[in-house]
């Protein structure tokens, strides 16, 4: 998995943390403040009641006295009124229901003294919610009772103290942490995007360098030691692709030069009098043109080739690459291919990648039979020679250059190690691989798997 891909995860992780965890402070707030209204609106009652009753008792110098130390936890007592405040405050729903039950509560307390006093008017000024047909517990901001006592021939108001709006500030506050919560992941998105773009192109740089030899340049910023490290990747970069690149023309001047020597020297073998020397002086050129031929085909297997994808018939193809090779010594069967197989794939390569394998039969196994399987992400093609087959331990062995198995396949066969690195190589820009397996009785399969592209 990418780096990106693992920063895009883990800050969705943090954001969906960050969510469930506002929401979760949400539920339990509300579903708090609810039943603290179910439970405690008799008793807010009860309170406010009694808070009016003291003050009623109360002369004019204690009641003075009582305004300046305001002993009462959720009211403010204010003496006297100001003029004009019943006129600036607005009646809800609400506040004439705690009006009602204040007064009816007052009532009845009176009634059952005996001598009892006239009843104060109550009024009551709330300016929440309008749909609220219970007294709040919590949110009693803007909640104003005005006591006027007809007999005292005074009048005095209760405020609600700014600690009584514990769920204005609280509700606040989860806005603020929800807020900040999705200020804090984008900005991480930004922080996490900035600080790992240029280790992407580093990265894909790397990948292609690995891949085919290819130089992408890596774009040079970040802080100072970053800009180093870029500056001697794109360095090491330059001169393993020259390096890359040398050898390829190196191999492709030695194959040219070599090749003209030994036509030269085809030329001179006929001067040869012995019919044997001269038959095996032959066999040794042809053997050497081989190797020769395989040595440019690995230098081209390694080159930054780009695959010319086009609609092709696979078993067609594969005809015409393998039967070529058919004598009477090496038999080729191709009744396993079924017909009309259509892919996207280089004919050129795929045709090198067929011969290559059917070559390499020849002359280990006197038969080859070819079989194609379609499933629905890939086309997989096996070739399976009745020769000596290769060892397990040395399957894995064979895909390195100049490598040749130590086993019965190999005596007295003139080879250049170098057909199955031509096979995978190929099989590997058109996207592929390539897998051995055992043959029963005995011999070799070579499984060419390919993508379904269409």
């Amino acid at each position: 998995m990418s780096i990106s891909r693992i920063v895009n995860w883990v800050l969705l992780l943090i954001l969906i943390l960050f969510t469930v965890q506002t929401f979760v402070i949400v539920y339990a707030v509300q579903t708090n403040q609810k039943a603290q209204e179910t439970q405690n609106e008799p008793g807010k009652l009860a309170q406010i009641s009694s808070i009016i009753e003291t003050v009623l008792a109360l002369d004019e110098t204690s009641l003075r006295v009582l305004v300046s130390l305001q002993p009462f936890s959720d009211f403010s007592v204010v003496y006297p009124v100001p003029e004009g405040l019943p006129e600036s405050l607005a009646s809800r729903r609400v506040a004439r229901l705690l009006q009602h039950r204040l007064q009816t509560q007052i009532e009845f307390k009176r009634s059952n003294e005996d001598t009892p006093a006239a009843p104060p008017r109550v009024k009551a000024f709330w300016t929440g919610s309008e749909g609220e047909e219970r007294l709040p517990t919590l949110a009693l901001r803007d909640l104003v009772i005005l006591v006027e006592d007809s007999e005292g021939g005074r009048s005095f108001a209760l405020e609600a103290k700014a600690s009584s709006v514990l769920s204005y500030w609280l509700s606040r506050i989860i806005i603020f942490y929800a807020v900040s919560s999705i200020l804090i992941v984008v900005l991480g998105f930004w922080i996490f995007r900035v600080t790992t773009k240029p280790f992407l192109a580093l990265q894909k740089a790397s990948e292609a360098l690995a891949k085919d030899g290819t130089f992408v340049p890596v774009p040079v910023q970040g802080s100072g030691q970053v800009r180093d490290a870029f500056d001697a990747f794109n360095a090491m970069q330059v001169r393993v692709t020259g390096l890359l690149e040398e050898r390829r023309r190196m191999i492709a001047a030695l194959s040219h030069d070599l090749k003209t020597l030994l036509t030269r020297f085809s030329l001179r073998v006929d001067y040869i009098q012995s019919e044997e020397q001269r038959a095996k002086a032959f066999d040794d050129i042809d053997a050497m043109n081989r190797t020769l031929d395989q040595m440019v085909l690995y230098a081209r297997s390694e080159d930054s080739l780009r695959p010319d994808l086009r609609h092709i018939d696979l078993g067609v193809l594969i005809k015409q690459a393998a039967l070529p090779f058919e004598t009477p010594e090496f038999s080729i069967v191709t009744d396993g291919i079924p017909d009309d197989i259509v892919l996207a794939s280089d004919p050129v390569l795929l045709e090198r990648v067929v011969q290559n394998i059917v070559s390499n039969a020849s002359r280990f196994s006197s038969r080859i039979e070819i079989t194609a399987e379609i499933t629905p992400k890939e086309i997989r093609v096996s070739f399976a020679d009745n020769g000596c087959g290769i060892p397990d331990a040395e399957k894995a062995e064979v895909f390195k250059p100049y490598y040749s198995a130590d086993s019965a396949r190999s005596k007295n066969k003139a080879g250049s190690g170098l057909g199955f690195m031509i096979i995978r190589n190929f099989t590997a820009l058109l996207d592929g691989r390539v897998e051995l397996a055992d043959n029963s009785p005995s011999g070799l399969i070579v499984r060419v798997i390919l993508p379904r592209q269409t």
